[in-house]
């Protein structure tokens, strides 16, 4: 995974309390015009692809977030996107995807064995926590039943 993309899940969240068409220009850097956010008009080619990777991070985790919506939010073909994405060794449909790759990969490696949650919680194995468990769970029973 490359370091030097950062998704909005390794930043802090904050709640700001603004008005809901603020929060809409704050979240997408888009002035909001009759309810609707405009889009971001980009020319060059670097410029287009580095304003993608910034639309992409803010909207990848949206299911229905896809090239065209992407393309729509750019205010460019999805022919041009593709052409600049080509230029730049990849395409949008697979930066999206790296995205949400990242994401899952990260939570994945942040999901530790029941071994280690039983270790961390001061049993000295799994053994010792299932009798401590069974006794416990017997207890409960017989002061239920």
């Amino acid at each position: 995974m490359s370091e030097a993309h950062l998704s909005a899940g390794d930043l802090p969240r904050q709640h700001i309390h603004t008005h809901p068409v603020d929060a809409v220009e704050l979240a997408t850097d888009s002035p909001v015009i009759g309810g609707h956010v405009e889009s971001v008009d980009v020319s060059s080619g670097a410029d287009l692809f580095s304003e993608s990777q910034a639309v992409i991070e803010e909207h990848f985790h949206d299911p229905d977030f896809d090239v065209s919506e992407l393309a729509r939010r750019l205010n460019v073909s999805v022919s041009h996107l593709h052409r600049v994405f080509s230029a730049n060794g990849t395409t949008p449909r697979r930066e999206i995807e790296r995205y949400r790759l990242e994401v899952v990969e990260r939570r994945l490696a942040e999901i530790r064995t029941f071994e280690k949650i039983v270790d961390e919680a001061g049993f000295t194995s799994v053994r010792h926590y299932n009798a401590a468990a069974a006794r416990f769970l017997a207890r409960r029973s017989a002061r239920m039943g």
